[in-house]
Order: structure tokens, then sequence, then C-alpha cells
């Protein structure tokens, strides 16, 4: 469970856009808000054809 505590200035609202939820507006205060996320070792594996990508020749011209 992924918690993310917010505290929204006075005379201001916020956005809080967490995984897996609609989008809600916060008002001025102090605020919770929690969500299901997976672990790090859950991500799916990163195919073998993404980067290292190399970096262009700083020295060559166009």
């Amino acid at each position: 469970e992924l918690t993310v505590e917010v505290t929204v200035p006075p005379g201001t609202t916020a956005e809080v856009d967490l995984p897996g939820r609609a989008p809600v507006q916060a008002g001025p205060g102090e605020h919770v808000f929690t969500c299901d996320y997976r672990a790090a070792d859950d991500d799916p594996p990163i195919p073998a054809t993404a980067g290292p990508f190399p970096l262009p020749d700083p020295v060559a011209t166009s």
C-alpha cells in the first residue's frame, strides 16, 4: 500500500493523482491518501531492445 501525505497551503487546491485511482481535488489543509501498488520486484521485465542508447557525438557537425 502506498500512503501519501499532502499539505495544501491556504487559498489553494491540489490535484492528487495516484496509481489506479481517479485524480481528486484536495483543498487547504493536511490530507492522507492511500492506494495499492506493486512492489518493484513485481515490475515486468525490461525488453532486451530497451537502452542504453548511445549519446550523439558532441564533436560531430550537421
